[in-house]
């Protein structure tokens, strides 16, 4: 059950028809979403009377489909009914930074109109971030433990690659005397990292994409996750490894020969 300005109000995407409107004769209009189109099995819903309960409706409007329950259940068909006559609930779009002169105002009205009952209110983005919060808090728990893990994961690669020059310090010297240049001395260092990482990556791909998947099952309706923005991530991942073992690696391969070939 709807009234003038509910479209608006709730900013949903009108995408044929109009909007209920007191210049027209709208108390045996009706509003649909595409879902219910979709149940119809129409093309052109505008103009087709339905009945509800007996009583004819014409479809003025179609707007995009919109969540009325959980995000994990499917968009079920839905029409919005005129009635001026009936109301359980206000919604009110405040505008930014307003809420407090808002909920005042709103106050007086009732007081006024409607002595007889609490005024009672609940904002609609704190209901959805109630009602999502498990999400939220995976969401936080996930970006932690993942910074710990890159962390972690860095002072090792630090101590492998400091290792690693500490073995192959005179390997470096001759090599640099025998004309290898920075960037192939710097690859030689890295390469061995470089290999680890690409293992790592290669392995955890799979699995961060089925578990992905596998949870993104559960909401009826969900962005398409592609393999691309994992092998992404890869990418990324090796791009964080050379950069945490670059210093090391340059500073070796542009160390004096003469030092890396001193014997104690």
């Amino acid at each position: 059950i709807a009234d003038y300005g509910f479209i608006e109000t709730m900013r949903m995407d009108l995408l044929d028809g109009r909007s209920f409107d007191p210049q027209f004769d709208d108390l045996s209009a009706i509003i649909v979403n595409e879902e219910m189109v979709r149940v119809m099995g129409v093309d052109d819903p505008l103009g087709r009377t339905v009945y509800l309960s007996g009583n004819p409706a014409t479809i003025v409007g179609v707007v995009r489909d919109f969540d009325m329950n959980s995000l994990y259940a499917p968009i079920e068909p839905v029409y919005m009914d005129l009635n001026t006559a009936y109301a359980s609930q206000l919604f009110v779009r405040a505008h930014p930074g307003q809420r407090a002169e808002a909920i005042a105002s709103l106050q007086a009205v009732s007081a006024a109109y409607n002595p007889g009952y609490p005024f009672r209110y609940e904002f609609l983005d704190d209901d959805y971030a109630e009602r999502y919060a498990d999400e939220t808090r995976l969401s936080s728990l996930a970006s932690v433990f993942a910074f710990i893990a890159i962390l972690v994961s860095c002072l090792g690669l630090l101590g492998l690659i400091a290792y690693t020059v500490a073995q192959r310090t005179k390997e470096v010297g001759v090599r640099k005397v025998l004309g290898a240049s920075v960037p192939q001395l710097v690859l030689l260092l890295t390469k061995e990292v470089t290999m680890l990482v690409g293992a790592g990556v290669l392995l955890a791909l799979p699995l961060a994409y089925y578990g992905v998947q596998t949870w993104v099952a559960d909401f009826q309706h969900h962005a398409d996750i592609g393999i691309g923005l994992f092998f992404g991530a890869g990418l990324l991942a090796l791009a964080v490894a050379w950069l945490t073992v670059s210093y090391q690696s340059i500073k070796a391969a542009m160390a004096d020969p003469v030092e890396c070939l001193r014997y104690e």
